[in-house]
């Protein structure tokens, strides 16, 4: 029952993780900013600042900054997939790398949240007829929720491993503690040597 139940926490585990990276990677569809004049109305999400050339409105070096950032996003995430799902092995390597591209992802998320922000400053500050929104902290408050999530789950996984662990310890400790009081009845007469054998064998699972 205790294994059935950590298998199914692992498998959770493993989807968060999922999640984690696909959102990191969908945030590139919210866009940076959103700048409206009038009926006019200029979107940029991360992948029109990779593939288009960026406004007139951004600085030229807010604009580099962006499209780099954009593409580092993509090539973070290319290398967390490669090193989970080729360099680890071992179940406890990949609990590991899993932990360590968790928190990787929200500060990806993060720090496209801040570059939002900052665009839409920028903006502001070059044309104060601009109405500029940003939808960049939403992948932020996304992959947080999950990251939260995925932690709890990490942290009740462990505690059913060492739940089951201490039980074994006590386990064999009663088992210990009545191999002494058997062994002096034995010694004072009051069960056979047989007796004691069996017994022995009952408590030590033999």
């Amino acid at each position: 029952m205790e294994q059935n139940k950590k298998d199914t926490k692992r498998l959770v585990e493993v989807a968060l993780f999922i999640l984690t990276e696909v959102f990191t990677f969908l945030s590139l569809v919210f866009n940076i900013y959103d700048v409206k004049l009038g009926a006019l109305e200029r979107t940029g999400n991360g992948f029109q600042l990779i593939f288009e050339e960026y406004p007139q409105f951004l600085s030229e070096g807010l604009g580099d900054w962006l499209s780099f950032y954009n593409i580092f996003i993509i090539v973070a995430l290319l290398v967390e997939d490669y090193v989970y799902t080729v360099t680890c092995k071992t179940e406890t390597q990949k609990r590991v790398a899993e932990i360590i591209c968790v928190c990787v992802n929200v500060i990806l998320t993060f720090i496209y949240m801040i570059n939002g922000f900052v665009a839409k400053l920028v903006i502001e500050a070059q044309a104060t007829l601009y109405t500029v929104q940003t939808a960049a902290f939403i992948p932020f408050i996304i992959v947080l929720i999950l990251a939260g999530i995925y932690f709890y789950v990490v942290t009740e996984v462990k505690e059913i491993r060492f739940g089951a662990q201490r039980a074994t310890k006590g386990s064999e400790v009663s088992a210990t503690d009545e191999l002494v009081k058997y062994k002096k009845l034995l010694d004072d007469g009051v069960i056979t040597q047989e007796e004691y054998d069996i017994k022995k064998k009952e408590l030590l699972g033999l």
